[in-house]
This record gives C-alpha cells, sequence and structure tokens, in this order.
C-alpha cells in the first residue's frame, strides 16, 4: 500500500546568495521559493514596539532612531537586539 504522508522541507536563510552548498542540486529539488525581504523602516518600528512586551521601555528610547540604526536587520535580530537591551 503505498504512503500518502507528505513531507515539507522548510529552508531560511538572510543571505541566499552565500550557500556554501550544492546550489543548483537544492534549487532543483525545492518546488517553490519566496523570497521574503527584510523588514522596511515602518515595519522594522513595529517589530521593535511589539517586542518587548513584559519590559518597560523608558520614556527617552526613541524608536524611530533605533528603527533607522537597525536597516538591514531581520525580524529574528531585532527580537535579539531588543532582548539584549532589556539586560
Amino acid at each position: 500500500m503505498e504512503s500518502k504522508e507528505n513531507l515539507m522541507v522548510l529552508a531560511a536563510t538572510n543571505f541566499p546568495w552565500e550557500w556554501d552548498i550544492d546550489e543548483e542540486a537544492l534549487w532543483r529539488r525545492l518546488e517553490k521559493r519566496i523570497y521574503i525581504p527584510l523588514p522596511n523602516f515602518e515595519s522594522r518600528k513595529e517589530l521593535i514596539k511589539i517586542n518587548p512586551r513584559t519590559v518597560e521601555v523608558a520614556a527617552y528610547v526613541d524608536i524611530d532612531e533605533v528603527a533607522r540604526r537597525t536597516e538591514g536587520y531581520g525580524g529574528d535580530d531585532l527580537t535579539i537586539v531588543g532582548r539584549d537591551a532589556s539586560l
């Protein structure tokens, strides 16, 4: 009897142009590719605002400035920055 189970492989990278694997072989095996760009300024601001849920942010913190300084950061990067800052 043939199995009807499905398998999904999800791969993510912030640097798809710098893979150190056999790219051609990998691309042939992955049917769908979805490029999700890094967050823009407004998206970074929102991510910065929602990350410190359990930490009170000081009034002098300029979210716009933090968003400007984190250009090129992904969502996970922003979470790490916020967690480190809260320590």
